[in-house]
């Protein structure tokens, strides 16, 4: 310490280098008594990978806790938000218009999730939708209730950069009837309505011809009117689910599935339709939960045998117990019937029976009889 004192070649007192030490060892234990900043040291990209399993709102918050933080928030890739996280809408409106005004242009943004209850004015769905094309969002998650027909959704489908959309709606929006997003490869649409007008006289519908790279697709609850025909045709098509409740308005309706390349397929509810599926070679894995009504007949039995045959190349099948109580409806009709399941491996039924009658067990094994046979909800 001496030595560096008379460093710079004045000399010092004895006096003056004891307060020289004492100041150098009294700041040496304040900084060992203050803690590490140890967040504050991270580099950006982690920073931000905490940031995307938090609202925008709490993420913009972090903003008065060190000088680092004063304006990193407006970068983040990922933007949340979720009108709940605020005591009234107009202040989340509010919030949302602000964030997306203070951002960092030169950031990229990655993914938009939208959540707001109550209704949407146009004008503020408009203004997200921009902002999430004009910065080529990747994945896109949007759950709304809007006004009917908004324009600024069919801005959405001309997307060049959407690789992952999720659209949930609290009432059916109509769609168009074609859908552009050729880098798609990942689509979930809930409480949407497909239509085309009375006066077409081919009503055979096709909306994901135009998604070249689709590989996973999810439709819950849609509403489809004035179809015939309605075809899930994709070359890339990997994994389908179909869930249904509502919506279907008559039974005279065909559901035409061509996908080569479909290896998971998830029934979930029971709807009449008449499913082809005869171009799906690569199917493997089958999930058939049915939605069982008080007034089954005859009819929805046949119905199910029918869907079942055009699953035929399925290797591994789940089905509910409501399944098996509609195949056990009419013993004799089954008897006649041909095995649906040609490369049967395994088969699971979810049941809190250990018992299924034997003429449905049949049914299902005949032409596998090595299959691996798993009852219950494991």
């Amino acid at each position: 310490m001496d030595k560096q004192l008379e460093r710079g070649g004045v000399g010092f007192s004895e006096r003056e280098k004891k307060m020289v030490r004492m100041k150098v060892r009294n700041r040496a234990e304040e900084e060992e008594e203050q803690p590490e900043d140890r967040l504050s040291n991270l580099p950006d990209s982690l920073i931000h990978y905490i940031f995307s399993f938090m609202d925008t709102k709490f993420v913009a918050q972090t903003c008065v806790l060190s000088t680092r933080f004063k304006h990193l928030w407006t970068s983040v890739p990922n933007l949340n938000f979720q009108s709940c996280y605020f005591p009234r809408v107009y202040l989340f409106t509010k919030f949302v218009s602000r964030v997306l005004s203070r951002r960092d242009s030169s950031s990229n943004v990655s993914t938009l999730n939208f959540v707001r209850g109550g209704i949407v004015e146009r004008r503020h769905m408009k203004r997200i939708i921009n902002f999430a094309i004009h910065h080529n969002v990747q994945q896109l998650n949007i759950t709304v209730s809007v006004d009917r027909d908004p324009s600024s959704l069919s801005l959405i489908f001309n997307s060049k950069s959407l690789v992952n959309l999720k659209l949930i709606f609290c009432h059916f929006q109509n769609l168009p009837n074609s859908l552009n997003l050729t880098a798609l490869t990942t689509l979930h649409l809930e409480k949407v309505s497909f239509s085309i007008s009375n006066d077409k006289s081919n009503k055979c519908f096709d909306p994901f011809s135009n998604c070249l790279n689709l590989k996973n697709l999810t439709l819950i609850n849609c509403f489809i009117r004035g179809l015939d025909v309605f075809t899930i045709g994709s070359p890339q098509l990997a994994k389908l689910t179909l869930s249904f409740c509502c919506g279907w308005e008559d039974i005279n309706r065909k559901f035409v599935v061509t996908a080569p390349k479909l290896s998971c397929f998830h029934l979930d509810g029971f709807p009449p339709l008449e499913l082809s599926a005869d171009n799906v070679p690569s199917l493997e894995t089958v999930q058939v939960s049915v939605s069982r009504s008080s007034n089954e007949d005859k009819e929805d039995m046949v119905a199910l045998i029918n869907v079942l045959k055009e699953l035929r190349n399925a290797k591994f099948v789940t089905l509910d117990l409501d399944a098996i109580k509609i195949l056990s409806m009419v013993p004799s009709l089954l008897e006649h019937q041909p095995s649906p399941f040609t490369n049967l491996k395994s088969l699971k039924v979810r049941s809190t029976t250990s018992t299924i009658p034997d003429h449905v067990m049949s049914y299902l094994l005949n032409c596998s009889p090595s299959a691996a046979v798993v009852v219950g909800f494991q």
